[in-house]
């Protein structure tokens, strides 16, 4: 499926008239490499996703936190927490292969980027409908705004969601590249995916395979939408997510004219989450 495709983040419930979403949100994702789970809430909250500070009445906002690649079950919830004390619920997703997620014969979720060129395609993908799904649930909910927060993986995974689905009000992306090949490629994090293709590809090629899960191949149509605010936050000294790469995005972004902010911190990939880093970053 090429990468002007829209259909290939669209949800099934979505483009079937008259269907019973809630039968949907029970049944299509409790598939265990499928499972988003949303009915977690009357589990006493103790499955893969995890809502912080829903009440029963309407509340104004909500945001969804998208972690990093092989994050462990309970980070981002102190983000969570600060969100809720500025009167936001916050959805912390878990990415396919993580967590409760990840296979028995896994002990990191590789699965999710890996020079299996296809699984990876719909690794990602997977992880953009779980995003969609749960921004239509939290609607359902009675959330009048929701916002999206992305780090590394995330991040992509989050402008995703952001360029498909304009239900989302605001967003905010760590760490920032154009082309998740160009990571692969370049990225210290990533040499043993690359190690993996060998001599079988080059940089050209990944780049084709993985255009549609990659931002750069949706900037014209986010451009033609409505302007919302989006803060793009990047580092200085990433070796995971090299600058130029960030960079070219920045660049496009101005190019074409699409309103945005955005920050540039003097630290790398990993320090982003260190102290003092991690305050600056949630400033």
């Amino acid at each position: 499926m090429g990468h002007d495709e829209s259909a290939f983040f669209d949800l099934l419930f979505e483009l079937i008239p008259g269907i019973d979403q809630k039968s949907i949100f029970l049944s299509e994702f409790e598939c265990p490499l499928v499972n988003i789970l949303l009915n977690f809430i009357e589990q006493k909250f103790d499955l893969m996703n995890k809502l912080r500070g829903r009440t029963k009445v309407r509340v104004p906002g909500a945001v969804i936190i998208l972690p990093h690649w092989n994050a462990k079950a309970g980070t981002y919830f102190d983000l969570a927490k600060f969100l809720n004390k500025v009167g936001l619920s916050a959805l912390r997703l878990t990415l396919p292969y993580h967590e409760e997620r990840m296979p028995p014969e896994l002990e990191r979720a590789d699965h999710l980027v890996s020079p299996n060129i296809g699984r990876s395609l719909q690794s990602i993908r997977q992880a953009v409908l779980d995003t969609r799904a749960a921004i239509a649930w939290l609607k359902q909910q009675g959330y009048e705004k929701v916002g999206i927060v992305g780090t590394s993986i995330g991040s992509c995974v989050a402008f995703m969601a952001w360029v498909h689905d304009p239900r989302l009000d605001a967003a905010v992306f760590n760490h920032v590249s154009g082309y998740m090949a160009d990571v692969v490629w370049h990225g210290l994090s990533t040499y043993h995916v690359r190690e993996g293709f060998g001599d079988n590809l080059d940089l050209d090629e990944l780049r084709q395979y993985w255009m549609p899960v990659s931002p750069m191949a949706y900037m014209e149509r986010l451009a033609a939408l409505p302007p919302r605010p989006q803060r793009y936050i990047y580092t200085l000294y990433d070796l995971s997510f090299p600058v130029e790469l960030s960079r070219d995005v920045m660049r496009e972004l101005r190019r074409r004219k699409i309103p945005h902010s955005k920050a540039a911190i003097p630290c790398g990939h990993y320090t982003l989450g260190e102290n003092p880093w991690v305050y600056l970053d949630g400033y």
